[in-house]
């Protein structure tokens, strides 16, 4: 609606209001007493033919000066051209008077006319005028809201930094150009290190001044050819188009990285803030913005796994590690469904007797589209996701199953250990769902060894140790396992309700090296548990060595392939049976 803005007359100077008048005036005065000669000398003067019409052609002359003051100077013309028809009115009316005729009738209409359209004129104008005053503040109220949604649509309120959506439309700019130009561009994802520990101790304003800071640093180095924005958090998107080669672009990020050197002061306290970041590089990375961001922050994660503060680029492995830990994901959410689970058992030995006492329950998954899969690799995953709540329970039903059918055959109690993960004990159902498959299979507790690790035995919360200690309470074993390879607590072993020990593989495979501590390690532990009244098991057995080592120190029971590995239910039962005889 610009348009509208010229439709409106500019200022105009004082000198040129009295110019115009002036001469609107003076050519108005001439038609006026161009009029009064006509009406005076109408019927003796011999070139007046049409006296009338040549009246009515002046009178129109003048309205038309009149509207021109009025379009052209607005309240200045309308006051003027008024004040002119006026006059011109009274005079005409004065001759009305004189004459005794009705010939001046005509201008006196005329002239009152006149006043009435110059009236309508002005307030015309006046109303377009505000009207187009209004059109011109709506505007602006228009073009503030435009700018507002623009600026939350592409920046962030914090920092004033590009926020993401800005970042992807550059991106792909970028990108095309870099097609065209056949060069590289870098995208980089850096996530500041333990920023939340900031906002929990300092509170979020103090985290808000140190992205400020780090904003301000990451916009400093900037040039054409760099862009930084907040992707949320305390993550940053940053992109460096028109590289010519890797090293250039590492060069670069060299440089970025040096933000972080400086400490952040906030309160009078120096913040020491450091950041990981993962680098993806166009082409060779992905072809899109979602793919290179996604890249990007894939190896941003790596280098926070492998101990942060540093940058790594995206490579092939990587990925291909993502992707199938993705494929393996989507397989778990349907292994139950179709029945890829399956459980092997591996024996447990009396030293002193060399007899089978018990059996490891071990979970195996046989993929449709990965074949075995290691357990190493597809436990982490069912806990991250939860699915190992339901995993975990269908392992539990399964290993009662097997227990209770081997006791009715054999009449002997066989004790099955059975691991459970923290995920589980969080489960605040857990309990129930237990005592359920108990009543239904009617298994002795006593015959179930539940298995934790060191760090679940002594997890500081305490809903997990009431939980610990109900199964306890309901007979069932408690068994801790890879102990010795945390952070083991003289005090909390003392008083935890655990009936069993297993030391750490690691601790019985070196055993075998040639430093002796490592005989003095796994002395102790028997030892302690000894003391404790606690029982204890070697797992990971596999050299005559290692067995006769931990006879002689008494251990009480040992598992390993040097004895058995793990085997299917059957054949599990076959060994049972052959043993017992």
């Amino acid at each position: 609606m610009n348009f509208l803005k010229y439709s409106r007359n500019e200022e105009i100077s004082k000198i040129k209001i009295f110019v115009i008048i002036f001469i609107c005036c003076l050519l108005y005065m001439v038609l006026a007493f161009s009029i009064g000669y006509l009406t005076v000398n109408t019927g003796n003067h011999p070139l007046l033919i049409f006296p009338f019409e040549l009246k009515g052609i002046i009178i129109q002359l003048q309205l038309i000066i009149s509207v021109y003051l009025v379009i052209k100077l607005r309240n200045y013309g309308y006051f003027t051209a008024v004040a002119l028809n006026m006059l011109s009115f009274l005079a005409a009316s004065l001759q009305l008077l004189i004459s005794k005729t009705a010939i001046p009738l005509q201008g006196m209409i005329s002239y009152a006319i006149a006043i009435f359209i110059l009236t309508l004129i002005i307030n015309y104008r006046l109303q377009t005028e505000n009207y187009l005053k209004q059109v011109e503040t709506q505007e602006k109220y228009l073009e503030i809201s435009e700018n507002k949604l623009f600026e939350h649509a592409y920046y962030d309120s914090l920092t004033k930094l590009p926020n993401r959506n800005l970042y992807l439309d550059r991106l792909e700019m970028e990108i095309a150009d870099a097609g065209r130009n056949n060069s590289l561009l870098g995208v980089i994802f850096i996530d500041l290190d333990s920023f939340k520990n900031i906002n929990n101790t300092l509170g979020h304003s103090a985290g808000d001044q140190i992205l400020l800071e780090t904003a301000k640093r990451f916009t400093d180095i900037g040039d054409k050819n760099y862009m930084v924005a907040r992707s949320g958090g305390d993550e940053f998107l940053l992109l460096v188009a028109n590289i010519k080669s890797i090293n250039s672009l590492e060069e670069r990020v060299v440089k970025i990285m040096e933000v972080f050197i400086k400490p952040i002061t906030v309160r009078g306290i120096d913040f020491f803030i450091s950041g990981s970041a993962g680098i993806a590089i166009y082409p060779y990375d992905g072809n899109n913005a979602a793919e290179l961001i996604k890249n990007a922050d894939l190896s941003m994660y790596e280098a926070k796994r492998k101990g942060k503060n540093q940058y790594i680029l995206s490579n092939t492995e990587m990925k291909q590690e993502v992707l199938r830990k993705t494929l393996l994901t989507n397989g778990l959410f349907r292994a139950l469904e179709r029945d890829e689970f399956f459980l092997h058992y591996q024996p447990q030995i009396d030293v002193k007797t060399g007899d089978i006492i018990g059996f490891e329950a071990l979970l195996r998954w046989n993929n449709s589209e990965f074949g075995f899969v290691s357990p190493q690799e597809f436990i982490p995953i069912a806990e991250q996701t939860g699915l190992i709540k339901p995993i975990g329970l269908w392992v539990f039903e399964n290993v009662c199953k097997e227990c209770q059918r081997c006791s009715n055959v054999y009449k002997n109690n066989i004790k099955v250990s059975i691991n459970f993960s923290l995920e589980q004990l969080k489960d605040v159902n857990i309990l129930d769902h237990i005592a359920e498959i108990i009543e239904k299979i009617k298994i002795d507790p006593q015959n179930i060894e539940i298995e934790i690790t060191e760090s679940i035995a002594f997890n500081i919360e305490s809903n997990i140790l009431r939980k610990l200690m109900k199964f306890k309470e309901m007979g069932f074993l408690i068994a801790i396992d890879d102990f010795g390879k945390e952070y083991s607590s003289l005090n909390r072993i003392a008083s935890f309700p655990a009936d069993l020990l297993k030391i750490d593989m690691d601790f019985i495979h070196a055993i075998s090296s040639d430093n002796p501590k490592d005989k003095v390690v796994v002395k102790t532990i028997i030892q302690l548990a000894n003391s404790l009244g606690i029982k204890v098991l070697a797992e990971g057995v596999e050299t005559e060595e290692q067995y006769q080592f931990l006879k002689n120190e008494m251990c009480d029971q040992i598992q390993g392939f040097y004895f058995y590995r793990g085997m299917p239910a059957a054949d599990a039962e076959n060994l049972l049976k052959s043993c017992r005889q």
